[in-house]
């Protein structure tokens, strides 16, 4: 006892029982540490993911980081202490990000089974000569916004015909149990393999699915559109590549070249690679190229004959180089997250338009490439109208069913329309729609998508989304799969090429936009120190 104490309040002793440790209560504030620790190790491997590093970066920069902010900026007297309570290793931070996609990838087929979707997909080659198939699907989420996540990322074991390709998707969808009918719309190359009339994945697909929409990638439409140049255009092309190749055959011509350039006060020192597969690639390659044109002739004078085509198809040149940078900023306006049907037929369309303007212009030498150019002869302009008048055809029948679809006015300006011109069955719901004043407040402060955007919106105005939903839905091109693509290549460095990027989660964790249920996983499991 103590007497000394016998006179203090009851709250004081209240106090002192509050106060004071008990075995259950240390356990407890043990556990929750540790729980924190095992939290954080999922956060952190999350991040690991997101960046495609190696699962030792946390080992050879993590750990000796934040050893270093709490003995340096915190003054932590026992850093090791706190860095313990943090489970580091490379398997498991290869476990936690193997747990961590498998739990997104649950969401998402749960979200997937209850709800139409659009899918997107494409094949291609990867380390090891591995034929990839690769899965983008678009939906509308609770709140009726848009989400693009990855579904999935196969290998095709034999061929990539479009039996093969339908095989493995039907194989997946049967695998979580996603019903094949939810697909509304599906989009891909134009692989024959993937559009081919009798036996192409969207032919077969159609036989599984009666009423899927299939779309044929836009971006790739176009791509093909520019190639096709006449032979004089053609030849002009290759010499400058031939010129190219050869700068950078040898780290000596290209030092040399880049020396020549910055004496010559360039604003640029070196030349661009062209491709066939790269969707900007001629015209980045070839503007580049007038740039330096002075440098180049300059750099090849020793070689009269070359020096001397150089010359000749001059003009040529500065032509295809602002055709091709015209088609780059269609492309640019095709590619991007959450693009629609309504987006690229607007841009398509517009740019069908704009070729007869550019022919006209041509022909009265107001095009951007003649401008400084004094050597253009009538021939010359023969040449570049017909080749843009090819261009106008092609591009009018390549993209024919795209401008055949029908998108009402009041899709993307339903404040701006006369009820009264529009659909009986619409009328009623315009009105409605054109004074509800949150809406209109959305249109204003961010366009016509975020009035649909809007789940009050889907169920006050059911007639007006039936006829949206489609277009905003759909897929119009492959663009997210090609991105997953070059995800893919980076993440199989040198370093780690034999990572299995199918069944381990890395590639999901990077490209998801969805968020592993940590809290949850942490839960299930028991903590293991670091050591």
């Amino acid at each position: 006892m103590h007497p000394h104490k016998a006179e203090k309040p009851l709250s004081y002793f209240q106090s002192l029982k509050e106060k004071r440790k008990t075995v259950a209560g240390i356990f407890a504030a043990v556990r929750s540490t540790q729980d924190d620790g095992l939290v954080t190790s999922c956060k952190i491997a999350e991040m690991i993911a997101k960046c495609g590093k190696l699962h030792t970066i946390d080992e050879e920069l993590i750990i000796p980081a934040v050893r270093e902010v709490l003995t340096a900026v915190v003054h932590h007297k026992t850093p090791e202490e706190v860095i313990r309570k943090i489970p580091f290793s490379n398997n498991t931070v290869s476990r936690r990000i193997d747990e961590m996609a498998a739990d997104v990838c649950e969401q998402l087929h749960e979200i997937l089974r209850g709800r139409q979707f659009s899918l997107q997909l494409d094949e291609s080659t990867v380390i090891g000569n591995k034929s990839l198939l690769m899965a983008y699907v678009r939906f509308f989420d609770e709140e009726n916004q848009p989400r693009e996540e990855m579904l999935f990322a196969e290998f095709l074991n034999t061929d990539t015909k479009g039996a093969t390709v339908v095989q493995c998707v039907k194989q997946y969808f049967e695998a979580y149990n996603l019903p094949l009918v939810n697909i509304y719309a599906c989009a891909t190359d134009g692989a024959p393999a993937m559009i081919g009339r009798y036996r192409g994945f969207m032919s077969l697909l159609k036989s599984e699915v009666p009423n899927v929409l299939t779309i044929h990638c836009v971006i790739h439409r176009q791509h093909l559109a520019a190639k096709h140049l006449s032979g004089r255009l053609h030849d002009a092309l290759q010499t400058v590549i031939r010129c190219i190749n050869k700068i950078k055959s040898s780290a000596l011509s290209e030092l040399l070249f880049a020396q020549l350039c910055s004496d010559s006060e360039e604003a640029f020192n070196h030349l661009l690679y062209h491709t066939e597969v790269g969707w900007l690639s001629k015209g980045n390659c070839l503007s580049r190229f007038v740039e330096l044109y002075d440098s180049v002739l300059e750099f090849f004078s020793a070689d009269e004959e070359l020096c001397a085509d150089l010359i000749k198809i001059r003009p040529d040149v500065a032509y295809l180089a602002d055709v091709f940078s015209k088609m780059n900023d269609i492309s640019l306006k095709l590619q991007g997250k959450n693009t629609t049907l309504v987006d690229c037929k607007s841009v398509i369309g517009a740019f069908i338009e704009k070729l007869k303007l550019f022919r006209t212009n041509l022909l009265r030498r107001e095009f951007p490439a003649l401008a400084e150019s004094e050597c253009v002869n009538d021939s010359d302009l023969e040449a570049y109208g017909a080749h843009l008048q090819q261009l106008h055809e092609d591009m009018t029948t390549r993209f024919q069913d795209l401008r055949n679809i029908e998108v009402p006015a009041w899709v993307q300006l339903p404040f701006d329309i006369n009820v009264a011109e529009q659909e009986a069955k619409y009328q009623e719901e315009l009105i409605e729609l054109q004074h509800d004043g949150q809406s209109k407040t959305r249109f204003l402060q961010q366009g016509y998508k975020n009035v649909w955007y809007n789940s009050d919106v889907t169920m006050r105005y059911p007639k007006l989304w039936e006829t949206v939903k489609p277009l905003l839905l759909s897929f119009a091109s492959s663009y997210l799969v090609e991105v997953g693509f070059s995800s893919v290549t980076k993440l199989l460095t040198k370093e780690r090429n034999n990572l299995d990027i199918v069944k381990r989660g890395d590639l999901r964790l990077k490209l998801t936009d969805l968020q592993p249920r940590i809290q949850e996983l942490a839960n299930k499991h028991q903590v293991h120190l670091s050591h």
